[in-house]
Formats: C-alpha cells, sequence, structure tokens
C-alpha cells in the first residue's frame, strides 16, 4: 500500500469519525481574518484537495504560532473546560496524517498535531503545502 493510498483509507475513516464526533455541531473550519474579511475553508475540503500534495518534514520550531491565539479570539471565553477540550485534542492527535500548511506557511489544519510533536520533542512532522491556496468556501465581512 502507498503512502497516498494508506492516507486516503485513514482519511475515510477520520472523516467518518469526524462527522460522528461532530454531531449536530459546526462543520470543523479554518479561517483567517484578512483586510477586513474572514476568510473560511472547510476542513473536509482542505483534506481532499491536498491528498495528492508530496508530504515533507516541517520543522516544529518553524511553527510561528506557538506565542498566538488561534483557539479562541474574540468569540470563545478560554475556560478551563474549553482548554481541556484542546488538550484532549491534542493527546489524541494522530501523526499519521501531515499537517497542512497554506501557500504563506500558515496551519491550514493541524494545529494539534504540531503541538503534540512539541510537547513530546520532536524535531519535525510530516506537512504538505498548497502552492496556492484554495478557494475558501466562504467569505464575510467583519
Amino acid at each position: 500500500m502507498t503512502y497516498h493510498q494508506k492516507n486516503d483509507k485513514i482519511r475515510e475513516i477520520s472523516l467518518f469519525m469526524l462527522s460522528k464526533a461532530m454531531g449536530n455541531k459546526k462543520e470543523h473550519t479554518h479561517s483567517i481574518g484578512l483586510n477586513g474579511k474572514k476568510y473560511t475553508w472547510v476542513v473536509k475540503t482542505i483534506w481532499e484537495l491536498s491528498k495528492d500534495l508530496e508530504p515533507f518534514d516541517f520543522k516544529v520550531s518553524n511553527f510561528s504560532g506557538f506565542n498566538e491565539d488561534c483557539w479562541f479570539g474574540d468569540r470563545f471565553k478560554p475556560t478551563i473546560n474549553k482548554v481541556l477540550e484542546h488538550y484532549q485534542k491534542i493527546q489524541n492527535a494522530n501523526f499519521d496524517f501531515p499537517i497542512i500548511l497554506g501557500e504563506d506557511g500558515r496551519i491550514m489544519d493541524g494545529i494539534h498535531r504540531i503541538c503534540k510533536a512539541h510537547l513530546e520533542g520532536k524535531k519535525t512532522i510530516k506537512a504538505v503545502q498548497f502552492i496556492k491556496d484554495p478557494g475558501p468556501d466562504s467569505i464575510e465581512d467583519l
């Protein structure tokens, strides 16, 4: 089984598990704010569009977001329960999937995985990167 075939099977299982875990919750997304707009991608779509990208070793130390708030922002209060939710997601993060980087190097999917890699002292983590970002699934005014 090739790397891509293995990842296709793992993705299929993970998408099923993600849909079960999400239940009636909002779809898993990645968003950025830029020039007064909020650009949002559905992570399931990002996975599909990135599946044929070639994985490479990304240096964990190159991630500049360890001192940024990528989960709470102004919309959510970082309660202990919310922090514990993310801690649990970090513990359960699966290194079978590469993190997905946008064209500018930001992580579009895989924050919990890179946090786990950092906590475990890993020097690198598998990654794929878009040469050009796919179009967002939605754009809203901020």
